[in-house]
């Protein structure tokens, strides 16, 4: 295994007093997935309000030796600095950054932050997986890194087809009743086809329309309702 121990956090950070109305649904997904393959992770949602600070906190305790960053071009500057800032404590992680932020402007992301190792393009569970537990970087399709020769992108990843086969968030180590409501994005399907003169779709989430099936749509429902 590459990486062990992962710690995820949507660095959006909380942009009034009131806080977050529901968790992010892209890190759950990731968070799933890396649960189903028994790598061990946490998470931190900085729009619950905390600062750097808890954020450098977390990462000592946690021990992390990958930092997975939720990214959007909103407030990616402030992101920048927050992962500058955390590669310099005592611990030795590499940081990933996911998002529509890199998966639109993917190499110059690395280029124009010296502190993240590796960008995630579009969909991110299988890569995320395959990073993990080893797999040759530039094997990797979907991976943005470093080497000698500058910043390597490995090429798109194709979509997956299969979205039921992909295993809806749980939110096991998310903080749920820190939120203001008590609502779950529910992701029925990914891409659109269409092209909106104002819409990043295409580099940001792909084109490809898929969609999960009526029957695991109910099972994603049917677990919350469950769960109140």
């Amino acid at each position: 295994m590459r990486y062990n121990r992962v710690l995820l956090v949507n660095s959006i950070l909380a942009t009034s007093n009131t806080g977050a109305l529901r968790p992010t649904a892209g890190i759950g997904y990731i968070a799933e997935t890396l649960s189903q393959n028994k790598i061990t992770y946490d998470a931190i949602d900085m729009a619950l309000g905390y600062k750097r600070h808890h954020l450098k906190e977390k990462i000592l305790e946690f021990r992390p030796d990958l930092v997975g960053f939720s990214m959007m071009t909103f407030g990616y500057k402030k992101a920048y600095e927050i992962i500058n800032e955390i590669k310099t404590l005592p611990v030795k992680f590499d940081v990933i950054v996911g998002g529509s932020h890199i998966s639109t402007e993917r190499e110059n992301v690395l280029r124009e932050c010296s502190g993240i190792d590796l960008g995630n393009v579009l969909e991110g569970e299988k890569t995320i997986i395959e990073l993990c537990e080893g797999k040759e970087l530039c094997a990797i399709k979907g991976l943005i890194y470093r080497d000698s020769n500058g910043v390597i992108y490995t090429g798109n990843r194709e979509f997956e087809t299969d979205f039921d086969s992909t295993p809806f968030p749980k939110y096991q180590k998310f903080e749920l009743n820190k939120y203001l409501t008590k609502e779950i994005p529910l992701v029925t399907s990914r891409g659109c086809p269409f092209d909106c003169i104002f819409c990043a779709v295409e580099t940001a989430v792909g084109r490809k329309f898929r969609t999960r099936s009526p029957e695991c749509v109910v099972d994603d429902i049917s677990y919350w309702v469950k769960r109140g």
